[in-house]
């Protein structure tokens, strides 16, 4: 079986290392994850994962969109204490930033978690969302508190608000060009 307890850690450790293999939602694409349940502190909830386990790895999940529908990706970023990790995230196949966690004064009871936040649209009835550790050791970023919400529109208040702004700065341009 792909998954187990790591030696060492008990029974709140686990680790995968097939392609493909399934964490929940979250497909191993390549390489090898470490799922923590207690093993250190983590963002949010009991689990979070470390996106190297013995090797650097990928994992993914395809999510239910529309098309065009603009949605907010927010997920907490941290590290294996005592080194600076890297890695990327995707969206649709696209690369929507790096990611670089400074870990060198971590501790595994003070992780320093960073919130990431990104604001996407869906191109089909399908995204992948996927994150990738650009770490070459057996160590690196970890991930936790992934949350993927639909991005709410302003209230038509608002919009007039903006569209008064946005009216007053082009009669502003248009005075300051005939002067």
């Amino acid at each position: 079986a792909p998954w187990g307890t790591w030696d060492g850690y008990g029974p709140d450790y686990w680790w995968g290392s097939t392609p493909t293999s399934q964490m929940g939602a979250w497909t191993v694409a390549f390489g090898s994850v470490d799922l923590a349940n207690q093993a250190w502190q983590n963002a949010e909830g009991n689990q979070s994962v470390d996106l190297n386990g013995v090797s650097r790895c990928s994992i993914y999940q395809d999510l239910p969109t529309q098309p065009g529908q603009q949605y907010v990706l927010t997920f907490s970023l941290s590290g294996d204490p005592g080194m600076i990790h890297y890695g990327t995230v995707f969206w649709g196949g696209n690369e929507l930033g790096s990611l670089e966690f400074d870990a060198r004064y971590t501790t595994h009871e003070n992780m320093g978690w960073e919130t990431q936040t990104y604001n996407v649209t869906a191109l089909g009835s399908s995204t992948r969302l996927e994150f990738t550790s650009g770490d070459p050791t057996q160590s690196g970023p970890y991930i936790d508190a992934v949350s993927v919400l639909a991005a709410t529109i302003p209230e038509p208040a608002t919009l007039a608000i903006w569209g008064t702004l946005g009216g007053l700065g082009l009669i502003a341009a248009r005075r300051k060009r005939t002067t």
